[in-house]
């Protein structure tokens, strides 16, 4: 069966005739519902936006709202029967013992030793790390680590623009574990694979980005091929536009940040996208706009404020040779003959 949450009450599918058949269980809000979840002694857990959750008994086709005052986001069940429950705010992470209802939370702190106001989205675990941790998912602090033998938290992963080894962003929506152990993150910067025994998260090994004196931040948005053999353009986020030399693994130019100046990050260092046209001329997008590279030279075209700061972009080449560019507030088309843009708001 499939079980599904309207704004009404909850059903359920039968998956052989698709027959649809309603439950006593009532949805409690008319707001969303965050999850539904079933356990493995048939109870189905149902997390209810700013009003606790529900469990209901299948069997006896009963439900209860438990710990209305929590904002719940989602569920994970352990092999010791205890179900954990991420919330936003409120109590963070709760432990709900599945044989007799009981329950305890745990609200983490911040350096200051204040309690931290965190929003935990989702639960997994993955052989790759201490089997007595839970990885939990969060808004505004990346990954965290909670030890459910000691009852605290232990650290996690956060995003850190002057490590290579960081999380694409700290703004985390959900946490899968596939069967091989590997853990991914569905992020507000798009999905990420975690490598947790070499602490690799988004990363590619560029010699000159790792140096002794400083660790640049190194993500490779895009890689074209250079005019000259062996040598590639690539788009480094937070570096600009770098020209590279394959064979001998030398910087051959940079443009639109300087890796001598590590704290120096202006809004062309943010390359997002890095593309070749069918007529040579090498595009890239960073946070305030569009570039062109042809035989070397550069040509800035600036999308105005604030548009061009409205969130991660991107782009597509139409059939007519114009780009197609997405923010968060505007649809653009830019011509890139006449470099003049066009824009739509959303």
């Amino acid at each position: 069966a499939i079980w599904f949450m309207t704004d009404k009450a909850l059903y359920w599918l039968n998956a052989s005739d698709f027959s649809i058949h309603a439950t006593t269980c009532i949805n409690p809000t008319p707001t969303k519902i965050n999850a539904v979840y079933r356990s493995t002694d048939d109870r189905v857990w149902i997390a209810c936006y700013r009003h606790g959750f529900i469990i209901y008994d299948i069997a006896e086709d009963a439900a209860t709202l438990e710990v209305p005052e929590t904002w719940t986001m989602n569920f994970y069940e352990d092999e010791s029967h205890t179900m954990w429950i991420s919330n936003w705010h409120s109590y963070q992470l709760i432990a709900w013992d599945m044989r007799n209802g009981e329950c305890q939370y745990w609200r983490g702190k911040n350096e200051q030793g204040y309690e931290a106001n965190v929003i935990t989205t989702s639960i997994a675990r993955s052989g790759m790390v201490n089997d007595s941790l839970l990885l939990l998912s969060t808004l505004q602090l990346g990954v965290r680590a909670f030890d459910i033998r000691s009852k605290e938290y232990v650290g996690g992963y956060n995003r850190d623009i002057f490590s290579k080894y960081s999380l694409p962003t700290d703004f985390i929506n959900f946490i899968f574990t596939d069967s091989h152990g590997i853990v991914w993150l569905c992020t507000w910067e798009g999905l990420c694979k975690v490598n947790a025994l070499e602490q690799q998260f988004r990363s590619m090994e560029i010699p000159f980005l790792s140096t002794p004196m400083f660790m640049y931040y190194n993500l490779i948005e895009g890689i074209v091929e250079a005019d000259e053999p062996g040598t590639w353009w690539l788009g480094v986020d937070g570096c600009g536009i770098i020209k590279y030399d394959t064979a001998r693994k030398q910087l051959l130019q940079e443009f639109m940040a300087d890796i001598t100046q590590p704290n120096l990050f202006e809004s062309g260092s943010w390359t997002e996208n890095l593309m070749k046209a069918n007529n040579g001329v090498v595009w890239g997008m960073h946070a305030n706009g569009l570039v062109s590279l042809k035989s070397g030279v550069l040509t800035q075209y600036d999308l105005p404020p604030p548009i061009g700061h409205y969130g991660r972009k991107t782009i597509c080449i139409a059939s007519d040779h114009t780009f197609w560019i997405t923010t968060l507030t505007h649809l653009i088309n830019f011509d890139t003959t006449t470099g003049e843009f066009t824009f739509f708001e959303i």
